[in-house]
C-alpha cells in the first residue's frame, strides 16, 4: 500500500509504503480512516528535507503502533532495515531476499 495512514501517539503518520497480509487490508478505505494498528512493514523514503532524528522518531512511532519492521530508503539506493526493538539489522526478517542496495 502507498501512503496509508497509521494512528500513532503523535497523531496520524503516513509511511511512504506499507505492507500487510491481504486479509488485514481487505475492506480498508484510506479515504475514510487510518489504521489503528500499524502495518507489519512500514517504509520511508528519505528526502533531502528529512533529518535522521525525524526518521528515527517516525520509526519509534510506527513500532509503538505495532509495526514489526521498518525500512528507510535513501537517495543512493541504500536501504536500512530495523526490527521492532528499533535495532538496525543487516537483512530484512520479513523479506530476507530484498537487497540492501537497489541499483537502477
Amino acid at each position: 500500500m502507498v501512503e496509508c495512514g497509521v494512528d500513532t501517539a503523535d497523531g496520524v503518520k503516513v509511511p511512504d509504503v506499507a505492507a500487510m497480509p491481504k486479509e488485514r487490508a481487505q475492506g480498508y478505505n484510506r479515504r475514510l480512516y487510518s489504521f489503528p494498528e500499524a502495518p507489519e512493514l512500514c517504509i520511508e523514503v528519505a528526502s533531502p528535507g528529512n533529518t535522521p532524528e525525524e526518521l528515527a522518531e517516525k520509526r519509534k512511532l510506527y513500532f509503538a503502533a505495532g509495526c514489526r519492521e521498518c525500512w528507510i530508503g535513501s537517495e543512493p539506493g541504500e536501504t536500512a532495515f530495523y526490527r521492532a526493538t528499533d535495532q538496525s539489522i543487516a537483512v530484512s526478517e520479513l523479506c530476507p531476499r530484498f537487497p540492501s542496495q537497489v541499483e537502477l
